[in-house]
């Protein structure tokens, strides 16, 4: 699966401890991440958290400071998130995520 026809989203956060949804939730449709590029200012892990059967699950992805880790398409998503919740992430610093990701009706 080729990450650059997929929709993608960017988000970032700045600051201690900071979180937000990555994916938003959509009715009736649940989401799949399927490649992540990050960017962060310094050391950090940040945890990607999402909800699968009903169960809570966080991926974490270590970075450096000041470069980019992709989280390549593989054809695997890195997330998963069950109809109608998100797919989020907090850093403890200035943090940029970009997510390229697919919605879809049903689970």
């Amino acid at each position: 699966m080729a990450a650059n026809y997929l929709p993608t989203l960017s988000v970032a956060v700045a600051g201690t401890g900071s979180s937000a949804n990555l994916v938003a939730s959509s009715a009736g449709q649940s989401i799949r991440v399927w490649q992540l590029v990050i960017t962060g200012t310094v050391n950090d892990t940040i945890s990607l958290t999402f909800t699968v059967a009903g169960t809570a699950s966080t991926v974490k992805v270590i970075i450096l400071a000041n470069t980019t880790t992709v989280l390549p398409a593989t054809g695997v998503p890195w997330a998963m998130a069950d109809i109608g919740t998100a797919v989020s992430f907090t850093a403890a610093s200035t943090t940029t995520v970009s997510a390229y990701y697919t919605k879809a009706v049903g689970g």
